[in-house]
Formats: structure tokens, C-alpha cells, sequence
């Protein structure tokens, strides 16, 4: 069963950003120490994009919630999601992470999550919806441009996202054994 780590709702949506390799928020697990379960973002599409879009989680750098970016290689990369089944109104889309890369979320950590899309062009792209009037969430949004080798922070916007863990054991954390009795 999985359950919210973190999230800043579609309600608090008031621009978007198009057109962009990258796009994300930073974060951070306040619940319980779990396991990556999916990711989701505010997405739609404009004209016909192809290909396919994944999520990615990264550690993060900077300070939370003025600087935040990511940092090293992604620790996760979500499932494939073919683009063409997006759609033009913004929904919610859920990237669902598997096999190895359901890691840890440990709890008081700091991490950034990410969409990235590869296929963009200037009629054809994924449009991601934030937040930069009023935005609330602890975090900072996080961008990076298709010519750019690095990523960018944005200290007042947040983005549309939610990122649910699952509720069970922890991926690679080891429990105690019960005490063994004897009779």
C-alpha cells in the first residue's frame, strides 16, 4: 500500500513551464522510511511529442528550499511512459518505479525527483505546471534547458508533484529477528 511521502497539490497551480529537457522539486521525507513507489507530475502535452518520458530521483545539494538541485547520477529511474498517452489537458501522471530502482527513502532525507523528456522541440513538447505566485512547499523547483549541461534552481516556485512510498519493509534495511524461545 503506498503512502504520501511529500506533495504540493494541483490546486496551487498558476504557471507552467514548456518545452524543457527537465523539470522537478526537491523534497523531503518527513513520514516514515520507505521505498520509492512512483512519482507524480502535472503534465500535458502540446502538438504530437513522441517517445517516451521517465522520472528520476537524485540526492540533493544546495540549501533546501532556496538552492536545491540535484546531485550525482539519478539514484532511481521510473518506467518508461510513452508520451502520446499524455494528453492536452494537464493530469496527473504517475511514473512507477521497479525492480532495482525502488530504493530507500529515508526519512528526514532530502531528495529531488524530476521528469525528463529527451524528444522535445519547438511544436512539440510536455508542459509542466507549478507554482510561482504563492508558492508554500518547503522545496524549490528545479529546471534544466535542453542546450544546458546543468541544472538550474528556481527559490520561488514549486512544482505539481507527489511522491508516494510504499508502506511495506524497506528495500535493503535490515530488521532484528525476534528473539528465539525455546521450549
Amino acid at each position: 500500500m503506498s503512502v504520501i511521502i511529500d506533495s504540493y497539490s494541483e490546486s496551487n497551480e498558476s504557471s507552467n513551464y514548456g518545452n524543457y529537457y527537465s523539470v522537478g522539486q526537491s523534497f523531503q521525507n518527513n513520514v516514515i522510511s520507505t521505498t520509492l513507489d512512483s512519482v507524480e507530475f502535472y503534465l500535458r502535452s502540446f502538438g504530437s511529442p513522441t517517445g517516451n518520458i521517465i522520472a528520476q530521483l537524485y540526492d540533493h545539494t544546495g540549501t533546501y528550499g532556496t538552492s536545491s538541485l540535484p546531485n550525482g547520477p539519478a539514484l532511481a529511474m521510473s518506467d518508461n511512459i510513452d508520451v502520446s498517452t499524455i494528453g492536452t489537458s494537464p493530469n496527473l501522471i504517475t511514473f512507477n518505479f521497479s525492480g532495482v530502482n525502488r530504493v530507500a527513502l529515508l526519512k528526514g532525507s532530502i531528495y529531488v525527483a524530476t521528469y525528463q523528456y529527451g524528444n522535445g522541440n519547438g511544436s512539440n513538447f510536455i508542459i509542466f505546471f507549478s507554482d510561482n505566485t504563492n508558492s508554500t512547499h518547503n522545496g524549490n523547483l528545479v529546471k534544466k534547458g535542453f542546450s544546458s549541461s546543468s541544472w538550474e534552481y528556481v527559490s520561488d516556485s514549486d512544482s505539481i508533484f507527489y511522491v508516494y512510498g510504499d508502506s511495506g519493509p524497506v528495500i535493503g534495511q535490515k530488521y532484528p529477528l525476534p528473539p528465539f524461545r525455546s521450549n
